[in-house]
Formats: C-alpha cells, structure tokens, sequence
C-alpha cells in the first residue's frame, strides 16, 4: 500500500493538469469545493458512538477477507476503526455524490452503512439500493438508518449474486464496496454493464487496496465500454460517456 500510494503522489496531478472540460469541471465544482463540513459533523458523530460501542457480532466474510482480524467475531468499535468509511473517504465520496447528483443509485457491500448514510446526505433526492450479505451487519445499519430517518434506502439482505440474479434495472451510479478480489470485483463489473446508461459513473472502492485490485482496476479502466476513468487513489471512477474521447487521469483529492 505505501508503495502504491508513493506512485500515486508523483503520478497524480490537481485541476491544473487536467485537459478535460467534464474532467476540469468536476474536480474544480466537486471535488476541491468545500461545501461539506456540516454533513461531515453528522458522520463523525456516528463514527464517535461506534466507538464506545463494545457489543459484538458475527462476520460472514463473502469476499477477500481481513488483513487485521484473525476471527469472525468483531466489536462494533472494532468495524468502526478499522473498516467503516474514513472521515478521507467520507469526504471524497459526498463530493462525488453532490457534484453528479444521481437519482437511482447501488451499493454493492453495506457495511455498518456509513458510506451509504454519507450518498444519502450528499444527495436527498437519490433512490439507494444497498445490499449486503452479512445478516448481523446488515441489522446494525438499518438501525443506523432508521435512527437517521434515512427514508430513501432500500437496505436488502442479500448476497451479491442474489441480488444481481433478478436485478432488471439501470442505475445511474454504482458504488462497489464489497469482495476485493481480482475474480469477484470483475465478475460483478460485467455482470452490471448491462444496467449502465450512457450518463452513468461507476465508483470502485479501494482501488489500491492490494496487487489483484490493482490489476482490477487496469482491466475495468481499459475496457472498451469505458471512456473516462479517474483515480483518486481511496477510489475508482468510471464513466461510460459516447460523447468522450477515452481517457485515464490520476487526481490528487
């Protein structure tokens, strides 16, 4: 990961690097606008209760595993520190979600719902789906919800492949955020191509998380339905755009 995010640094480049008008608009409105800091207060809060929380739940790990925990059972305070949505990646996600503004939305691996709670913030007029596999998991996140009156998410208890089996919809934005494997991540991308439309954005999440998710994210980039794509290192944006000539930027956010 060091190594990764040392590339990163010295490839990447701000709005002044950037020949793009879609591009340059977006990390200049979006990205770089500051327009978030009370719905930031509003995570950290949620983030801050997490962390005196000690009741503990059962995992059911349907993707690449942890490199932190060795055993299934994890507190709640645990799940917060060490695997809910960073007040960094929070921030880059609300950006996103505000700047594009997308009405029908997928989230591919719920967690604890705090990236889920930060699109609903971003966004109130967005429909979310979110779906995970975990029974225990998805529980305290519809509590979180609830407790939130976030009445625009779908919150389903599924796994992915059950989900996506009957799933017949286009969605303007889709979040992935669950198995981080080569095999799983590439599967559930070409699995979904068929529900994108030519304004919808794709979001990866922790693109540089280990060498297969690297390699992912090479394979999802250069596909040939891709026209623009954008690393901001934590996250993946794909763009399936007719209109734009195929382009990769790597941007500091």
């Amino acid at each position: 990961m060091f190594y990764s995010y040392f590339k990163f640094l010295i490839t990447s480049t701000n709005q002044h690097g950037v020949h793009s008008p879609f591009v340059f608009d977006f990390v200049t409105k979006g990205l770089y606008k500051n327009k978030i800091k009370n719905n930031l207060i509003k995570i950290e809060k949620i983030r801050y209760q997490w962390s005196k929380n000690n009741n503990k739940i059962f995992i059911e790990d349907f993707g690449a595993g942890s490199k932190i925990f060795k055993n299934n059972q994890r507190t709640i305070k645990q799940l917060a520190k060490h695997v809910a949505l960073s007040p960094k990646k929070a921030k880059i996600l609300f950006s996103i979600i505000n700047y594009f503004k997308p009405k029908n939305v997928l989230e591919l691996g719920t967690s604890l719902g705090l990236g889920t709670t930060t699109i609903a913030l971003a966004n109130h007029d967005a429909l979310i789906t979110t779906v995970e596999g975990c029974s225990q998991i998805h529980l305290e996140a519809l509590t979180l919800f609830k407790q939130n009156q976030l009445n625009n998410i779908n919150a389903l208890h599924h796994t992915f492949d059950e989900f996506l089996e009957k799933n017949n919809q286009l969605y303007d934005t889709v979040l992935f955020d669950g198995h981080h494997t080569y095999e799983a991540t590439i599967k559930y991308f070409e699995k979904l191509l068929p529900a994108k439309h030519n304004d919808s954005f794709w979001i990866f999440d922790d693109i540089h998380w280990s060498k297969e998710m690297e390699n992912a994210w090479e394979y999802i980039k250069n596909h040939h339905e891709v026209t623009v794509s954008i690393d901001l290192f934590h996250y993946g944006l794909v763009f399936f755009r007719r209109e734009q000539k195929k382009q990769h930027f790597i941007i500091r956010a």
